[in-house]
């Protein structure tokens, strides 16, 4: 086994679980997330035979987000994570015209907006579980709180989010 197929299998055995939750919540299928983990692994080995990767858990993340993409659009329907968590930067890049492009960049900055102004723990607890994909639990230790209030932070900085972009369409 070469060096970067043990740093894969490390890198995902330490991820695995974090990894099957990012899944899990967006396909809200247990089996189809197993699947898609243990497709996010293949691929992710694949990837690496090929050329190098900076950073291998980011790979896996991107990989694993593809694949629930690919899932979705086999479906022949949208995500339902992607309306709730406002995943503006995917509507950008899908984009065909400047108008939409734009509405697209305005609700970005303002998520960004929203976000700068949250309380302290609730701003962390939403961009280390949304951004940086780490668990409740660990964040929870970072914070020295309960699993239960972290998931009210980043509860609470959703519903931020999707409040004053419902506001702002609204006039």
């Amino acid at each position: 086994m070469t060096s970067e197929n043990t740093d894969i299998a490390a890198t995902f055995e330490s991820e695995r679980g974090a990894l099957y939750a990012f899944i899990a919540r967006r396909v809200n299928d247990r089996d189809q997330a197993e699947v898609l983990l243990q497709t996010t692994y293949e691929r992710a080995t694949q990837s690496l035979q090929q050329k190098s990767a900076k950073s291998i858990r980011a790979l896996l993340y991107v990989i694993a987000r593809n694949l629930i993409t690919d899932h979705y659009r086999q479906k022949g329907f949208r995500s339902q994570f992607w309306v709730q968590d406002h995943d503006v930067e995917t509507e950008i890049s899908s984009a065909t015209d400047p108008e939409r492009q734009a509405i697209g960049q305005e609700r970005l900055d303002m998520a960004a907006a929203v976000i700068r102004e949250l309380p302290e723990k609730c701003r962390y607890a939403f961009v280390e579980n949304r951004f940086n994909f780490r668990s409740v639990e660990a964040i929870a230790g970072d914070l020295s709180l309960s699993t239960s209030m972290v998931k009210k932070h980043i509860q609470k900085a959703i519903l931020a989010i999707q409040q004053a972009i419902e506001h702002s369409e609204r006039g």
